[in-house]
């Protein structure tokens, strides 16, 4: 079944669990987050606060509600109770013992004040994000790298072969996301309104091939970065600074590269369409990865005064994605290789749809498969 399958995430939440008395798991809302913890993990004492009676339980009496169940003790959606951070704080310091508590979410858990105050020093943290091509698919080539970033990588939708379900479950996923969850991470003063319209403006941008940062939205900036950085706390965008050493300001993708083709709809087909989908799925590949080694290593873009961005800078190393498969390249080898001069790199990346990589000149820059971080 695709919602068992095995996860890179595993390994390493495993090597938390022999560390830290509080194992924390977050993600986009749905990328599979439960099914870890509970059945990969096999976790048995699980409970999750989208359970009413659960929420209510925990939110009376705290420490009664843990308590009553034998560890280790899972909870999913473990930010919809605040208080219950404090009681997990209580619990461990009357004993520490690693793998306790595992506690999974659809919000940062440093996003608030109590809880960074509660579980520092004593919870260790993962990402998880959305599956990986090797982890979707037993068959690692372009077509079905084509297909992964088409359908992105969250569970239900990545294997659901009729498109007007894709769409029938984004349409619901969304609504969810932006009436609850956004609501509860952007806090007092939530305006459903403003934010569909901070959404589609990004939808926008993403139509036009363009990269979404601040200058390009219409709206008052202050106000629309409060929205961004709440949608960055419940993982539905991802911030990808500029490098020191560049000019430009922060861009943003979305969470998923099957939301992008949700919002590109038509366009995702096109040659602009297709290179924004290359960028997500890949960010997520590399992330992903760094994130699963429990490397905390922050990945960027360049973008010179008068050049085209390049799409990440991984340590130094520029890497730049680009849809053509053959013939000339002289101006995206150009814009990487300036990138390399700033940046002090001695090799550079081109991505490209093809099967073989290759050397393009002696600036040590080659070309390599959009497959090279899959």
């Amino acid at each position: 079944m695709p919602h068992l399958r095995q996860r890179l995430a595993l390994a390493p939440l495993r090597r938390l669990a022999k560390l830290w008395p509080v194992v924390g798991l977050v993600g986009l809302r749905q990328v599979g987050k439960s099914t870890l913890i509970r059945d990969l993990l096999n976790i048995s004492n699980f409970v999750t606060f989208d359970d009413d009676d659960s929420r209510t339980d925990a939110e009376n009496s705290p420490k009664v509600f843990l308590a009553k169940y034998a560890r280790p003790f899972a909870i999913d959606e473990v930010q919809k109770v605040t208080k219950i951070f404090d009681a997990l704080k209580s619990e461990v310091d009357k004993k520490r013992v690693p793998g306790t508590f595992y506690i999974s979410g659809s919000q940062r858990f440093s996003a608030g004040e109590l809880t960074r105050e509660s579980l520092t020093g004593r919870i260790g943290t993962l990402r998880l994000f959305p599956l990986t091509l090797r982890e979707g698919t037993s068959t690692v080539n372009l077509d079905s790298f084509v297909k992964a970033m088409q359908r992105g990588g969250l569970p239900v939708p990545m294997f659901l072969r009729d498109a007007d379900s894709r769409r029938l479950y984004w349409d619901s996923w969304l609504e969810t996301t932006m009436v609850r969850d956004l609501s509860r991470s952007y806090g007092k003063g939530y305006d459903l309104d403003f934010a569909w319209v901070v959404l589609n403006e990004i939808s926008g941008m993403l139509k036009q091939g363009a990269y979404p940062e601040i200058s390009l939205f219409s709206k008052d900036s202050r106000k629309v970065t409060r929205y961004l950085k709440a949608m960055e706390n419940i993982f539905l965008v991802n911030r990808l600074p500029c490098h020191p050493a560049g000019t430009g300001r922060d861009f943003w993708l979305m969470g998923d590269s099957g939301l992008v083709t949700h919002l590109l709809q038509e366009k995702c087909r096109s040659e602009p369409g297709t290179l924004i989908l290359a960028r997500h799925f890949i960010y997520n590949e590399i992330v992903g990865s760094l994130e699963y080694q429990l490397k905390k290593e922050r990945i960027t873009y360049f973008k010179s005064a008068r050049g085209e961005p390049v799409d990440f800078v991984i340590g130094k190393l520029p890497v730049k994605i680009i849809s053509k498969s053959s013939g000339a390249l002289g101006w995206d080898e150009k814009g990487v290789a300036g990138s390399m001069k700033k940046l002090g790199s001695s090799q550079g990346l081109l991505l490209a749809p093809i099967d073989k990589s290759d050397r393009l000149s002696k600036k040590g820059i080659s070309r390599m498969s959009w497959l090279h971080f899959s």
